[in-house]
């Protein structure tokens, strides 16, 4: 095994010397046997469930090829079926009994299991089909319960990624009993989370609910990816039933709130409408995730299944009723004409904004009240999934999609152009009614920016009216009790429309509509003289931060079409900003937002502005750290502000600084601008920062984890692309410098460590290839040859750490090549043991063979390929104290 290999639970991968003892069957079937007389005794029990769990994961050597791979593990799955049709697993046995098939899926995927016998493979599925439905009921049960110990959740989430192994591969086995097993999965889910009579749910007082930390769909996404994967194995089946579901229980929804309405009761008088809520919502996210697939960092697209679905469907489908059923969303489908003819991916979408329209239809008769917020959210982030995926899709990516698709969705039908206008005022209602809610805005609010992160939908909006009613809401000062990270989203949205603007006259119209209101404000209230007078009373503290935070919405909706215009309106901003952290320098909240702001000019519009705009925000930034200098330098201790959260806007400061550094490589401004003036280097700016930063990096205050990645991150991305620069920093400067480097190496973690390594290795190749030996920098570094060694040496460094500090090791060696040899000798002489010393001075002349210290990339991984045979020699025979 590579010394640089780690994993937590290894496979038992024995030597080709064990082949004969793991493939007698008899070798098996004993501890199979083992187990059977112990599991009634927990203690020895697990430990011989754990050796099944070993057993089921053999690989390596001792199984030569696949014939011996399947007679192998046909033993095993004897003697496991054998096991499972003589008891009940209970509880305490569920998590070891799933780790089993994870393993055996893992070790033997559906290619393989493919050439067990039928009968054996028909019985494997469904005794993984039985377990994930047991362990599925008994999650449901835990979680209602509120158990502390779930060992039914970790066997249930065990055994849906056995199912991902399979369903994923799908086509090496049988699909008819792959298909019938992963519907009776989605059925066994969804029963377990909806109320009798159609499902299982125990009712739970709402009293008695505890607070969770997470969403629903955050802390069961594992679980949902997957039984969506299973609901798309048979979409037939799967989306009629979630639409009939959700049909039914929003008429009852709307009868509900009209007799609450009715006879003037109270919420907490009618239980009914809590289970209502509490089925629509899980309903809503399996749905969702049946229907779409997460695509974080790739281009969302329909999921094939849906696309066939929807396809072969289509010879019943009947289009006019489809599109009237998706354009009433105030009527049921009963009193459409044909509504059953219509396509049933577009009903279950029609579905969901009749929901929509249920909540907004209550809106207006003020029954807001009796609305849940957590389903509320739950929609807005289904109609977000639906926006990436099918609203307007690319139909180039597609070989073929329905006429139904496309007429409701696609581009230019009126279908598009209709659902985003009512979706555009589901946001702009829910922002205007609801704004107290939370977690409900922010939702709303990233389902707007959705709508907008395209330039189809984005050419669509800009020619609504909804929106420029939208842009007069948020101008209209009603919407105060939002968050800030929806204040910022809202504008954020509003912003990225300009970008589907083509012509340049209209995109200037839209930000006069857009931007000059809460520029013009800002202005006049930096400007007038109450804010001189009583800029330090609350209410005007809470107007200057509902200002800035406008603006880093604004930033944050930068694309590059628009981001020199955009910056040309918020220029002046930067300038009263640094004005807003002198004046509020003792109000860490106004100070974090003002570095925010600036942080993300550098992140998402720097690389976007010509040399004389990158100039000005140089500049800009300039003022704004030594403003922030001003007030901090030698007032700081860690017991007046100990917690970390309170040492935000030092991290802030190291982000701008490393995101200025990032114009010198990824510049993609408009050329041809013809601008001769002399350009100000990123590193110039930096520098000063960190001139400014280093007198305050204490090591108590790099024991703070997430300020002491910022920190080690920064100081080794300033010093990989500027290291001559570096190089000349003064002597305190470097000595504090070199000293955080030596601390970074040993007392922070892997993350740290690598990048202190990293350190080394790009100062030390600079220093190599372009500074002699009289230059401090130089001898400043000397010292770290014999750490590095020594941490190596000494086993002071995980395997994690071993690739980056063999870079280290080698740079420094090239560096400094007559204190290796020294060092190496000093070595061998303090060997009290002859063998011990010639094996030691084999394995240095190793390490160097076939290697020239040149500093160079090729050599460098020669030399590493030699420090892994290096390290598996030496750590066995020697320790350096």
């Amino acid at each position: 095994m590579s010394v640089f290999e780690q994993d937590q639970n290894p496979s038992l991968r024995p030597g080709q010397q064990w082949r004969e003892t793991f493939l007698d069957p008899t070798i098996v079937q004993l501890f199979f046997k083992l187990y059977w007389r112990v599991r009634g005794d927990w203690e020895l029990g697990h430990h011989a469930l754990n050796c099944l769990v070993q057993l089921a994961s053999l690989n390596g050597a001792v199984l030569i090829n696949r014939q011996v791979r399947i007679k192998y593990l046909s033993q095993y799955l004897e003697c496991l079926f054998s096991l499972l049709s003589s008891t009940e697993i209970t509880e305490a046995e569920a998590l070891g009994i799933s780790n089993i098939f994870r393993k055996l899926l893992l070790f033997f995927p559906p290619s393989v299991l493919v050439a067990l016998p039928e009968e054996m493979l028909r019985q494997l599925v469904d005794n993984l089909t039985a377990l994930t439905c047991k362990f599925a009921q008994g999650a449901a049960q835990e979680e209602m319960l509120d158990h502390e110990d779930q060992l039914y959740m970790e066997a249930f989430e065990q055994m849906l990624q056995s199912w991902a192994c399979i369903l994923q591969e799908s086509s090496s086995c049988n699909s008819a009993q792959v298909k019938q097993s992963a519907t009776l999965i989605f059925d066994t889910y969804l029963k377990c989370h909806l109320a009798p009579p159609e499902g299982s749910r125990v009712p739970v007082d709402g009293d008695e609910i505890s607070e969770t930390v997470q969403s629903d769909r955050v802390a069961f996404k594992d679980q949902l990816v997957l039984i969506g994967l299973c609901g798309r194995q048979a979409p037939e089946h799967s989306v009629p039933l979630l639409t009939q579901l959700l049909e039914a229980r929003i008429s009852r929804m709307r009868v509900q709130l009209t007799h609450i309405h009715t006879n003037n009761l109270t919420i907490a008088e009618n239980s009914q409408l809590d289970q209502l809520y509490e089925d629509i919502h899980w309903l809503l996210l399996i749905a969702g995730h049946v229907t779409t697939m997460d695509n974080e960092g790739e281009t969302a697209l329909i999921p094939a299944e849906m696309v066939s679905y929807s396809v072969n469907a289509a010879a019943t489908v009947d289009l006019e009723a489809t599109l009237r059923l998706l354009a009433a969303p105030a009527q049921m489908p009963t009193d459409i004409p044909n509504s059953a003819a219509a396509d049933p991916l577009i009903r279950m979408m029609s579905t969901v904004m009749r929901l929509c329209e249920t909540e907004s239809q209550a809106l207006k008769a003020s029954l807001g009240h009796l609305l849940s917020p957590e389903v509320s959210s739950s929609l807005m982030w289904f109609l977000r999934r639906f926006c990436l995926s099918y609203l307007l899709p690319n139909e180039s990516f597609y070989t073929e999609l329905s006429v139904a698709l496309t007429s409701a969705f696609g581009r230019d039908s009126e279908g598009a152009a209709w659902t985003l206008n009512y979706l555009l005022s589901v946001v702009e209602q829910t922002l205007r009614l609801r704004s107290s809610e939370p977690g409900l805005v922010e939702d709303t609010v990233s389902l707007l920016v959705t709508m907008v992160d395209s330039k189809e939908r984005g050419q669509h909006l800009v020619k609504t009216e909804g929106l420029m009613e939208l842009v007069q809401l948020q101008q209209s000062g009603t919407l105060g009790a939002l968050s800030s990270a929806a204040q910022r989203g809202l504008m954020q949205g509003l912003v990225m429309c300009a970008a589907a603007l083509v012509d340049t006259d209209a995109r200037t119209r839209f930000w006069t509509h857009v931007l000059d209101p809460p520029v013009s404000s800002f202005k006049q209230l930096m400007a007038s003289e109450t804010f001189t007078k009583q800029y330090q009373q609350e209410d005007m503290k809470k107007q200057i931060l509902y200002h800035i935070d406008n603006f880093i919405g604004a930033v944050q909706g930068c694309l590059m079409p628009t981001a020199q215009c955009l910056f040309s309106w918020l220029v002046g901003v930067l300038g009263d900003s640094v004005r807003l952290l002198d004046l509020y320098h003792n109000y860490p909240t106004v100070v974090e937002t003002v570095l925010e702001l600036f942080v993300e000019c550098g992140r998402r519009m720097l690389c976007y502005l010509t040399p004389s705009a990158s100039k000005q925000l140089y500049e800009a930034s300039v003022h704004l750290v030594g403003t922030y200098a001003k007030h901090n330098i030698g007032r700081r201790t860690m017991e007046s502000r100990g917690e970390e959260d309170q040492w935000r806007d030092l991290q802030l400061l190291m982000e701008l600084l490393t995101s200025l550094l990032s114009k010198d490589f990824i510049d993609l401004a408009p050329s041809g601008h013809g601008e001769d003036q002399e350009v100000v280097a990123a590193a110039d700016v930096c520098l000063f920062g960190l001139n400014i930063i280093m007198p305050l990096m204490s090591r108590e205050l790099l024991r703070l984890p997430t300020l002491c990645s910022q920190y080690f991150k920064m100081v080794t991305f300033i010093a990989e692309i500027y290291p001559s620069k570096v190089c000349q920093l003064p002597d305190e400067l470097m000595k504090n410098l070199l000293a955080s480097i030596e601390l970074g190496l040993t007392s922070f973690g892997a993350d740290v460590g690598t990048l202190s390594f990293d350190f080394l290795v790009v100062l030390g190749s600079h220093i190599h290839k372009n500074c002699g030996p009289e230059l401090p920098v130089r001898q400043g570094l000397r010292p770290f040859l014999k750490l590095v060694l020594d941490l190596i040496l000494s086993q002071q460094i995980n395997s994690d750490l071993l690739q980056a500090a063999s870079a280290a090791l080698y740079t420094l060696i090239c560096c400094f090549q007559t204190e290796y040899q020294q060092l190496v000798e000093a070595l061998l002489v303090g060997q009290t043991d002859p063998t011990t010393g010639q094996r030691l001075a084999e394995s240095f002349t190793q390490l160097t063979t076939n290697v020239e210290l040149t500093a160079d990339r090729i050599n460098r991984i020669k030399f590493r390929d030699n420090f892994e045979k290096f390290i598996a020699n030496v750590r066995g025979f020697l320790l350096v104290k």
